[in-house]
């Protein structure tokens, strides 16, 4: 389908860019706007947009990093600040994440610890990622181990009150378009899932962190952090946490690894944040019984994904 603009509207900056594959969220806001895309800020060669009120990702790279993303069939010009999208030619990609594991709990907690021993000897640690190894990160991370922690012994103690305070510390902590803090509590998302899929009987606690987390992130980080640590919320993510995800339900070490390392190599240290938070979640698997909150609402409600 070919998306077109009323003609009393003004004229487009840029013409009509062709997307040769689209993620399943950015294909729903794309489908919402009518096809109109605006430049919001850039990131390492590819653009973060917005069409309507939802940020999308516009980019010359494929396979889709993110649910978010939209690969063009043509360079994207450096000056362009609007567009209209055409979807003739595109392929969709959704994304899942395994709903069962061949690993049980404990071996997933040894899988952590053991893709982290392997990737610090493979690559240079950034970010929150200097905490694996055991250092300090630079400023304004030097203190962030005090938040996680504080993060960490709320989680363990399951009140959603207490969970999302902690997050609301974290949100927005470090600099960069997507700051440390949230792509470490986007890796705790991400770990509570894995867990819920080794073990059911932990999915109730994986969604009150979850649904705590979101609670927390309003008016304390950027619009497109803001965006993506909502995703990983509902299960959504870069294509290498995906994969990281998939062959650490399936024991797959090698592809593991691999995945690791891609994870690793997005941004300035948002891959290595990531990871830090998928670590950590797995390495300290919270307990089953959540606490009720003041509210008196024990369990949030399952988000969906796309």
């Amino acid at each position: 389908m070919t998306l077109a603009r009323a003609s009393a509207e003004p004229p487009l900056a840029v013409g009509i860019l062709t997307a040769s594959a689209i993620g399943c969220t950015a294909l729903a806001a794309v489908r919402a706007s009518r096809g109109v895309v605006r430049r919001l800020a850039d990131s390492g060669g590819s653009a973060f947009w917005a069409a309507g009120d939802e940020v999308v990702w516009l980019t010359s790279k494929e396979p889709l990093p993110h649910p978010r993303a939209i690969a063009l069939s043509a360079a994207l010009p450096s000056d362009a600040s609007e567009g209209l999208l055409s979807l003739d030619r595109s392929t969709v990609w959704r994304p899942s994440l395994p709903v069962s594991s061949k690993e049980s709990v404990s071996a997933l907690v040894a899988r952590a610890r053991t893709l982290a021993t392997a990737l610090l000897s493979l690559e240079r640690p950034r970010g929150l990622g200097v905490l694996l190894a055991g250092g300090t990160p630079d400023f304004p991370l030097a203190h962030a181990g005090e938040g996680l922690a504080r993060f960490a012994d709320a989680a363990r103690a399951g009140d959603p009150d207490e969970i999302a305070r902690a997050a609301g510390a974290l949100i927005g902590l470090g600099p960069g378009l997507t700051p440390s803090g949230d792509d470490y509590l986007a890796g705790i998302s991400f770990a509570t899932r894995l867990l819920a899929a080794a073990d059911p009987g932990l999915s109730p606690r994986g969604r009150t962190i979850r649904h705590a987390i979101r609670r927390a992130i309003q008016g304390r980080t950027n619009r497109v952090s803001a965006s993506l640590l909502r995703d990983a919320t509902d299960g959504l993510g870069f294509r290498a946490m995906h994969e990281l995800c998939d062959a650490l339900a399936a024991g797959h070490s090698g592809a593991a690894e691999r995945a690791a390392r891609g994870l690793a190599a997005i941004g300035h240290s948002s891959g290595w944040d990531l990871l830090v938070g998928l670590v950590a979640g797995l390495k300290a698997p919270p307990s089953r019984s959540p606490r009720r909150s003041k509210s008196g609402i024990a369990l949030a409600p399952r988000l969906a994904s796309c």
